[in-house]
Parts: C-alpha cells; sequence; structure tokens
C-alpha cells in the first residue's frame, strides 16, 4: 500500500519478493506461536564481526563492523561457492541496524540480515544499545523512548566515513525507536532510505494484546535472564539513589509490574504509562518522515498487532510504502521444506533498490 508517485512504483517494481504478493510459510507453519517456537530453532549464518565501544557522558554503547562479502568465483577453485570479508574503500555504502528488544548483534535475525546485506556489498554496523551484548558501566539502562544514544551513534559513524552514504534498518523495537527518529528529524537526516522490521506504533496496545500469555512469559523470561540479570552488581547502585528494589524486579508478573518497578523510577516518570506513551509513534512522526521508508508487518504478528497500526495515516505520506503479509509472526517469516528465514528481511525492502 502506497501513493502510486512514480518513484514509488519504480521501487516496487524492483521488489521481487513483494511485487509477486505472496509468502508461503513454511508448511505447517501457519500457526504464529508454531512459527515464533520454531524460529528458536532455524540455523543462520555466522558472521564476523569487529567491535567497538563507543563511550557516552553516562555509559557505553557498542557498534558491531562487518565488512561486505565477495564470492570466490572462480571454477578451478574448489571452495568457489564461498565468500569472504574484505576491507572496502572508506567510501562504501553503509547499513546502519538497530536490534530489537530482547537482541543485539548476536541475534539469528540480525545476522541472518547482516549476512544478506555484506553479499550485496555493504558494510554493516550493528548498534547494541546500553546492557545488551556488552557490559553495562553506569545503572542506567536503555530508555526506548529516547533517542539520544541513537543520535549519538550515527554522529559518531558519520564523522567516521563521512562520504559513505547510509541506509538503515530498525527491527522490531528499533524499528518504532527509528521511525520516531526520522520522523523527528525529517530532511536533516544523513540516510537515503530506512526500512522499518515488525515494528510496534503504539507499544501500550501491543502490551495489552500479551498480556498474561506466553509471549509476555517468553519475553520477560529472556529479558531478564540477558539484559537485567548479567547486570545485577552495578543495578544495586539503584537501591539508593532511585529506590528501584533489585529482589522486586525479578519478582515482576509482568511487562507493566517491571516498568513500574523499573524503568518509571530511573527516569522519574509517573507510571508505566507514561513510560510506554514516550514511546508512541504519533501522527507527526509519520509526517515528519522525509526518505523511502518501507514498513514491512505480518498480519498474524501475535506482539506488534496488526490492529495498532495506523495504515490509512501511513498511506497519506508519499515517502512511506507499507507492505504486510498474512503469515510471518514475529520476525519469522519462515519458508521452505526446512524452516528458512525468506530472504533475510533486506530483499524484502527497498535498500538494494535506493542505494
Amino acid at each position: 500500500m502506497f501513493q502510486e508517485t512514480s518513484f514509488n512504483k519504480k521501487i516496487v517494481s524492483k521488489l521481487s519478493k513483494l511485487r509477486d504478493q505472496h509468502f508461503y510459510p513454511c508448511f505447517p507453519l501457519t500457526s504464529p506461536l508454531l512459527q515464533s517456537f520454531v524460529n528458536n530453532f532455524v540455523t543462520d549464518p555466522d558472521v564476523t564481526y569487529v567491535r567497538e565501544i563507543v563511550k557516552l557522558p553516562d555509559g557505553q554503547i557498542a557498534l558491531d563492523w562487518a565488512n561486505p562479502l565477495q564470492k570466490l568465483d572462480h571454477p578451478d577453485i574448489p571452495f568457489k561457492n564461498e565468500y569472504y570479508p574484505y576491507e572496502p574503500e572508506k567510501e562504501r555504502k553503509i547499513l546502519f541496524i538497530l536490534h530489537g528488544l530482547t537482541g543485539g548483534s548476536e541475534s539469528g535475525y540480525i545476522r541472518s540480515l547482516v549476512d544478506t546485506a555484506a553479499k550485496n556489498g555493504y558494510r554493516c554496523v550493528v548498534m547494541n544499545q546500553r546492557g545488551i551484548n556488552q557490559p553495562m558501566l553506569t545503572p542506567k539502562p536503555y530508555h526506548a523512548g529516547s533517542s539520544e544514544d541513537i543520535e549519538y551513534a550515527i554522529q559518531y559513524i558519520k564523522s567516521k566515513y563521512p562520504d559513505a552514504p547510509m541506509v538503515a534498518c530498525g527491527l522490531s523495537m528499533g524499528g518504532n525507536q527509528l521511525f520516531r527518529y526520522f520522523g523527528d528529524v525529517g530532511e536533516n537526516t544523513h540516510f537515503l532510505a530506512y526500512a522499518s522490521v515488525a515494528m510496534p506504533f503504539d507499544v501500550d496496545a501491543c502490551v495489552d494484546a500479551i498480556e498474561n500469555t506466553v509471549y509476555e512469559s517468553a519475553l520477560m523470561g529472556y529479558y531478564m535472564k540477558y539484559n537485567v540479570l548479567p547486570h545485577v552488581d552495578v543495578l544495586k547502585k539503584l537501591e539508593e539513589t532511585h529506590r528501584v528494589k533489585i529482589q522486586d524486579i525479578f519478582k515482576s508478573k509482568g511487562l507493566r509490574d517491571y516498568h513500574a518497578k523499573f524503568s518509571v523510577k530511573v527516569y522519574g516518570m509517573k507510571d508505566s504509562d507514561e513510560y510506554f506513551k514516550s514511546t508512541l509513534v504519533k501522527d507527526h512522526h509519520i509526517e515528519g518522515i522525509k526518505i523511502p521508508t518501507l514498513v514491512l508487518h505480518a498480519k498474524d504478528d501475535p506482539i506488534c498487532v496488526h490492529h495498532a497500526n495506523p495504515i490509512e495515516k501511513l498511506q497519506q505520506n508519499p515517502n512511506i510504502i507499507y507492505a504486510e503479509t498474512t503469515h510471518g509472526a514475529h520476525l519469522c517469516w519462515l519458508t521452505g521444506i526446512l524452516p528458512t528465514r525468506v530472504s533475510n528481511f533486506l530483499k524484502f525492502s527497498n535498500l538494494l533498490v535506493v542505494c
């Protein structure tokens, strides 16, 4: 769904995965619950990263870089179908990637995206947010409603590669953050295009949808294990400064309870509703998008629920192409006889067309 400008028609004509208007999920994975379960066992490609720590005034983020890949294409070479990384020129196009709530550069869906992008000539950089896939230096976790750290990372990358064209891809909560960021900055951006994959527009509505379900339990369990438990020693400092009780955090009954006991106190908010409202994609964000943007969504996404997507409003912006599939669950899109991730998201998007 999009405004039929000549530019949009040109882009859509080249999006083979979308142009055919069909996505066939791996049989019999038509249930979002089955897709989500099997998604944990999909074999994703290995990626070699070079990590760069970027110090912030009150913490740090980690940028994981992956060079483009080149194929050994020679008939006399036994490994002719293998790829190898190489150091490109400083002007090589860059794909900036922002992960979801519960995973960083090591996540399978991120590695699949990076692998596909690298094979298409991109220098990739994944921003790992505070405390994600890295030590937490200060007891200040990343704030999903804020774009300060994102802006810091972007400015750092641009200073390092000032002449490189840049595109971005945000997934799940990372998609929400980048969408609001691009909506705020409008034309004042370094990026040529953006693809948002499985993003929540209204986090409050999404939390309502998964409350007291297996999805909320799984999300809470993963988040506690990987995003809170490794940083307990640092977070204990909040007991005196912000009256945060670490033991109570681990007893949280759900996302609302967790944020009430933790995020609300850390960021000086009234309640969890105020926290969720800080992540809401508003009309001015949609209207402020000034670069070619693809929003990709699965109608059966059990977490970023379809009814919360402002589709009509998105269609009013000629810079936005909204695409949805009947199946795909949340960041799954598994197809084939043996479940594989379809085109690793990137070939769904307009990034290969624009840059």
